[in-house]
């Protein structure tokens, strides 16, 4: 029985010497539990040699942009003596970044007394590639989808203004015009009344112009252009718009970054004017840490972000700010007002 016994752990120590994947075990009864065994797996996955590592726990691995969330728990489970799993970044001996799939299981005696930790470890990161390459795909596909639909219903939106507003006003210029050339009476005044409507479809297919173009954003400062949009918007609508750009660093922004800030705040506006029966609106547009940071808060009615289905405008926001690595949250409730939050990194 003793040599059979004797026969399995030399087959069982090739097999780990063997292995394809990293295994190491650790002496549990030592202090900072150290690594006492490595295989051929684990040495030409991060490059150091069996001389090199033992003696050592095993932290050696971890870098600069290893996931403290992953290291916390993966001592969380040593500490509990449970066997636990993580992908975690790791750093071979050349400094080289490697995602591995580590999982590390507790070896009791007979009496229930820890002795070793076996951990097995798996290089994931083609797979971690792979997965990150399709995220970014489908990331591109509903930008692009949220995008076609967007230019839609401004294409929809340009053509009920131009139907609704400016069609309208220059049918009444023809109307005068035609009573100008029978009536004489009324000629003069018929003219003045043409030329009035005229200047106001002019004014008219300005904002439609401002709307669907943006600011000239390198000509004129986003400030500049964000001051223009609330002074052209607050002539028209029952709120008060105040803007403000304190510590706003214009010169670390680049251009489509500016440009997208312009288009979310424009959106949350229109937002705004549909849904909100605000009487206050605050925007304000900050840099601090290598971030952007943007707010547009009101003081309406709120609503529910569990039972409101996301529309357009909002869909569009998200994949803008996804496509800069930035974050969009709201915070809003039922008579709470809203306030919609930008982070842009820089």
């Amino acid at each position: 029985m003793s040599d059979i016994r004797e026969s399995l752990q030399v087959i069982m120590l090739k097999a780990m010497d063997s292995a394809r994947e990293g295994i190491t075990i650790s002496d549990a009864t030592q202090p900072d539990n150290p690594l006492i065994y490595v295989n051929k797996g684990f040495t030409e996955m991060t490059g150091y040699s069996y001389e090199e590592v033992v003696g050592k726990n095993c932290r050696f691995l971890q870098g600069v942009d290893t996931d403290k969330s992953m290291v916390r728990l993966l001592h969380k489970g040593i500490q509990l003596h449970k066997i636990v799993q993580v992908e975690i970044l790791n750093y071979s001996k050349t400094g080289k970044a490697f995602w591995n799939r580590l999982s590390v299981t507790p070896i009791f005696d007979e009496e229930g007394k820890l002795l070793h930790f076996i951990g097995v470890q798996e290089d994931v990161t083609v797979q971690r590639e792979n997965q990150l390459a399709a995220q970014k795909t489908a990331l591109h596909k509903l930008i692009s989808e949220t995008t076609i639909q967007a230019q839609e219903r401004e294409r929809d939106q340009m053509g009920k203004e131009l139907h609704d507003n400016v069609n309208q006003l220059l049918a009444t210029c023809r109307l005068y015009l035609n009573i100008a050339t029978t009536d004489e009476a009324m000629r003069m005044d018929m003219i003045e009344q043409t030329s009035a409507l005229i200047n106001t479809a002019i004014e008219e297919i300005r904002k439609l112009s401002r709307t669907l173009v943006g600011p000239r954003l390198g000509e004129i400062s986003l400030k500049d252009s964000l001051k223009d949009l609330v002074q052209s918007l607050q002539k028209a609508v029952p709120f008060t718009i105040s803007l403000t750009c304190k510590h706003l660093k214009e010169v670390t922004i680049c251009q489509s970054k500016q440009l997208m800030l312009f288009r979310i705040v424009q959106e949350q506006l229109n937002n705004i004017i549909k849904h909100a029966e605000c009487k206050n609106v605050a925007i304000n547009i900050t840099n601090q840490n290598n971030s952007v940071f943007l707010s547009v808060k009101d003081d309406g009615n709120g609503f529910e972000t569990a039972r409101t289905t996301e529309g357009i405008g909002l869909k569009n926001m998200k994949s803008r700010v996804a496509l800069e690595n930035g974050s969009l949250a709201l915070n809003t409730a039922p008579g709470l007002g809203c306030e919609l939050l930008i982070t842009l990194p820089l």
